[in-house]
């Protein structure tokens, strides 16, 4: 399997097609300009997408960003591609001087709460709680 940066518009029927299968229940964010998304392959059927994006500047002058979204086709969960994907996301901003990635899940996924720690994050509480009531809220130094 192979796992391939991607052009949001050129890939944007695939992205769409990954997101409403492996997370039904969300909406699909607006993609931005800066915002970094990949698919993984299987020979060439997309089976898993990822999105990391730039938050706005701390008061510090550091830029965070957010791993926005990492999403695994059923017949494909339990091969660890989630940390896979989550991985290279954070190795991809960190060669780009990003110190610190935020992200979050609920309490009830139980699989993505274990990728989390899996990759080394640490639960963190923010001043600001943009999730779901049952958020957890993962933050990863790089």
């Amino acid at each position: 399997m192979k796992l391939k940066q991607v052009d949001f518009k050129e890939q944007e029927f695939a992205l769409r097609y990954l997101h409403r299968e492996t997370l039904p229940l969300d909406d699909m964010e607006e993609h931005g300009e800066n915002d970094i998304w990949v698919i993984l392959y299987d020979l060439t059927l997309p089976v898993a997408f990822g999105c990391i994006r730039p938050l706005p500047k701390a008061e510090d002058g550091s830029q965070n960003w957010y791993l926005s979204r990492v999403g695994v086709l059923d017949r494909y969960r339990g091969k660890r591609i989630q940390a896979r994907i989550m991985r290279y996301l954070c190795s991809t901003v960190k060669k780009m001087g990003v110190k610190r990635v935020v992200s979050d899940c609920t309490t009830e996924n139980v699989a993505s709460a274990n990728s989390f720690i899996r990759c080394g994050w640490k639960v963190f509480d923010p001043i600001y709680r943009w999730g779901l009531p049952t958020a957890i809220y993962w933050e990863k130094e790089l």
